[in-house]
């Protein structure tokens, strides 16, 4: 008789956070990650697949199949109480190897009333020589409770002025969680272009000119010295929402 497997109960946020927490640095690929073997110490970025909704996970060098969420943390943590505490709150620890399924998603719109919960703390990019009036161009706050506990929030806004996810800096620089923490799809983020009254849009249009950057902190920095035609690509790839917005311009560069 086959015995069958049922997926961990636990959402993709979770899968990411705790890898995240743990040391892994997660390339978006849609239905999965893609990242490093760090429990053999491996440099190929692509190297361990992750699926979101099970946390079954292989590794293509090795090549030994599909294998359960828990067996990566073992390997990667190799402490059992710390793994314990890792899924604490997760029901069933079985997981099955992820079958594709076609479905229609929503993407998330979060209430305006959720900044009321950010603090106007300015300090720590005060110290980067970046003006409180810059930082109130980008909404960012810091947050005192929740996922972002500790983080510096950057609301992210779609096309129709809704807020669908949120980019997140943290500040206390000698911890060794990462130092960015994304909540949304940020493969359909156009960021700052969709920001209310913001010159982003304008400045794109005006100079026919983009400059794409990496992160948050790298537009803040262009901004703050004048130059505002910048999109924030959040890794080291254009997503196809942002060359799709890129292909509705009228560019020169």
């Amino acid at each position: 008789m086959t015995t069958e497997t049922s997926p961990i109960s636990i959402s993709s946020e979770d899968y990411q956070q705790i890898l995240e927490s743990i040391g892994y640095n997660l390339l978006d690929f849609g239905d999965h990650w893609r990242t490093k073997a760090l429990y053999r110490s491996g440099d190929n970025t692509t190297a361990v697949k992750i699926y979101k909704n099970t946390g079954v996970w292989m590794d293509f060098i090795e090549n030994r199949g599909c294998k359960p969420f828990e067996s990566l943390l073992h390997l990667s943590v190799k402490d059992n109480e710390k793994v314990n505490s890792l899924l604490k709150g997760v029901k069933n620890k079985n997981s099955t190897p992820y079958i594709k399924k076609e479905k229609i998603e929503m993407e998330k719109v979060y209430h305006e009333k959720c900044l009321e919960k950010l603090f106007p703390n300015y300090n720590f990019y005060n110290q980067r020589k970046i003006s409180n009036s810059t930082q109130a161009a980008f909404q960012v706050g810091l947050a005192g409770i929740g996922k972002m506990y500790r983080r510096l929030v950057f609301p992210i806004y779609n096309e129709n002025g809704q807020i669908v996810g949120f980019s997140g800096r943290k500040i206390d620089e000698d911890n060794d969680y990462p130092k960015w923490k994304q909540v949304g799809k940020k493969n359909n983020w156009v960021y700052p272009a969709n920001i209310p009254n913001h010159d982003c849009n304008d400045e794109i249009e005006l100079k026919k000119e983009v400059i794409l950057v990496e992160s948050i902190g790298d537009a803040l920095a262009l901004y703050e010295n004048g130059v505002k035609n910048v999109l924030v690509i959040f890794g080291l790839n254009a997503s196809s929402a942002i060359t799709n917005y890129l292909s509705s311009k009228i560019l020169d560069r």
